[in-house]
């Protein structure tokens, strides 16, 4: 019998073995679910400081940063702007 924590248990009581793949699945999930959590934080930095820059000095400057920002992370502007 596979240890407790190998268990998925119902909110009826039954629990049932849980295979190593779906460990494995369940793992990778929860990583790139932190991995994009933090890209995601990175992200929202990189447009206050924009949208901060556009207030400040002027959206042309702020639009030039934002896009040496963009080309030189690995993200494609698309990615990156939502288009």
């Amino acid at each position: 019998m596979p240890p407790l924590a190998e268990w998925a248990c119902r909110s009826s009581g039954i629990c049932t073995p849980i295979s190593s793949d779906i460990q494995n699945q369940i793992k990778e999930m929860v990583s790139k679910v932190y991995m994009l959590r933090r890209k995601s934080k990175s992200l929202l930095d990189v447009a206050k400081q924009a949208v901060e820059m556009a207030i400040e000095q002027s959206e042309e400057e702020a639009m030039t940063w934002l896009n040496k920002i963009i080309s030189e992370s690995q993200l494609p502007a698309a990615e990156v702007t939502g288009l």
